[in-house]
């Protein structure tokens, strides 16, 4: 059990530098592989290691950004908490329907909590948001939502693949 939850903290890590150095710097495009990794977690009703998953990747972000201390942490268990109480109460199984919404409620949801904190931050400065056009911005979400599905689907497809060929 150990074993197994210290292999899915490092897959996380490994997603999280892979996302901070790699996808985000050369991308415009807002989608997040780790998240993938947790909410394929969460579809196997795999609870505990999605929260390690989550764990992982926030301290990379943390230890990788320089917004307030905790932020992603934060954002990040609501995050999951979220996820779980979704998957439990509301899409209690694995269909593509429940792949879909939770694959998409997961990124709006991360998104609009980086768009709080973003804002918030902003406004304790004193500089106003970036001005990017509503379009452009439509643009990025849209953009970003499909490439998450992309990630989820080779997440879960790898937890999948993974839980048959341990049992």
């Amino acid at each position: 059990m150990f074993l197994r939850h210290l292999m899915i903290a490092a897959a996380a890590f490994a997603l999280a530098l892979i996302q901070k150095t790699l996808i985000e710097p050369s991308s415009s495009i807002a989608a997040d592989a780790t998240l993938a990794l947790v909410v394929a977690l969460v579809l196997t009703f795999r609870f505990t290691e999605a929260a390690t998953a989550a764990v992982a990747s926030a301290l990379v972000h943390e230890t990788m950004s320089v917004g307030p201390a905790g932020q992603t942490v934060v954002m990040t268990a609501i995050t999951v908490a979220a996820l779980i109480f979704l998957y439990t109460r509301v899409f209690t199984d694995l269909s593509l329907a429940g792949f879909v919404a939770m694959t998409a409620v997961a990124f709006l949801f991360w998104r609009g909590l980086h768009g709080a904190a973003d804002a918030l931050a902003a406004s304790l400065r004193g500089t106003g948001q970036p001005s990017v056009s509503a379009l452009a911005r439509s643009l990025r979400l849209v953009s970003g939502l499909a490439v998450q599905m992309i990630f989820g689907a080779i997440a879960l497809a790898i937890v999948r693949k993974r839980d048959r060929t341990s049992h």
